[in-house]
């Protein structure tokens, strides 16, 4: 599992880095996949923000530096509340 965590943690950063740079597709479907690869580590509030930032993508807003910038915080927090779980 720790194996797993770690790829995430990498996979989620570069993801997150600059999100808010990228077409409408690219931003979809990074939210897309943080979402649900949030969801296995128990990161709900940071899956519903992805789930709720994905479907405002869907509709056709492009997300700017705000809303990334509180995805990368979400992130943050929910990831250290895991690797407290995980006793890192």
């Amino acid at each position: 599992m720790q194996r797993l965590w770690l790829e995430f943690i990498d996979d989620a950063k570069q993801k997150l880095a600059d999100v808010e740079l990228r077409d409408q597709e690219s931003q979809r479907l990074a939210f897309h996949s943080l979402r649900s690869s949030g969801l296995v580590f128990g990161m709900t509030d940071f899956s519903a923000f992805c789930q709720a930032t994905e479907e405002d993508i869907l509709k056709g807003k492009l997300i700017g530096q705000e809303q990334a910038a509180q995805a990368q915080r979400l992130f943050c927090e929910s990831a250290a509340e895991v690797e407290a779980y995980l006793g890192k």
